[in-house]
């Protein structure tokens, strides 16, 4: 692991383990929010190589976006993206995400990605469970869009029902644990110029291992 990587580690293991309170105690599922992670420099470096990545357009009916896999990009690999793809997959920031969610056992990595929303694109509400083990999830705003972008919190899947919501400030993280009840959305970037950027992060549960009820 280079030396970027290590400290890339330290640093989001550290902002997990300290979570935990938080993340248990919030409702209406565990989540937890912070406002810095990796540090606003360290987001430009990030955002300085975005443009020289292939992305691919999507859109749904719930979300419209730009995306992109690090952990799947070929050769060569911008260094500072691989760096980031070998923190998430370190032992110590599995450990750390585990701990936020101690029923579930172990995890691992199961993906990285790469997010980009511009001007009127939006993520609707929610919840991300699905059949594939993956329990834990962390966003990190490497790119502010000065306008709109906020994730939003919900109690139900009802747009209006918003209970928090996180500005899209650069170098502002979100986690929280998938289930059936973690609806949550992004609002619609409004600013003309500028786009938000993201990597979320994801965990899983061992292959056959079945996920805990949760809240």
């Amino acid at each position: 692991m280079t030396t970027l990587a290590t400290r890339l580690t330290d640093q989001l293991a550290t902002r997990l383990f300290a979570a935990r309170a938080e993340f248990g105690a919030a409702r209406p599922y565990p989540h937890a929010a912070g406002e810095a992670l990796f540090g606003a420099t360290f987001a430009a470096e990030v955002r300085a190589v975005l443009p020289l990545i292939p992305w691919r357009r999507v859109e749904t009916d719930f979300y419209a976006q730009y995306e992109t896999r690090p952990d799947r990009l070929p050769e060569p690999v911008p260094p500072i993206l691989a760096s980031l793809v070998a923190a998430a997959a370190s032992p110590a920031a599995a450990a750390a995400a585990a701990a936020l969610c101690p029923s579930d056992g172990p995890l691992s990595l199961a993906s990285v990605v790469l997010h980009r929303l511009r001007h009127g694109d939006a993520i609707g509400v929610h919840n991300d469970a699905n059949e594939f083990g993956e329990t834990f999830r962390l966003c990190w705003i490497c790119g502010a869009p000065q306008g709109g972008g906020e994730l939003r919190v919900h109690a139900s899947s009802a747009e209006a029902d918003v209970t928090v919501a996180v500005p899209s400030d650069e170098d502002r993280w979100f986690c929280f644990r998938l289930g059936p009840r973690s609806w949550h959305s992004v609002s619609p970037v409004v600013a003309p110029t500028g786009e938000r950027a993201s990597m979320v992060i994801t965990w899983a549960v061992a292959p056959g291992s079945k996920q805990a009820e949760y809240v």
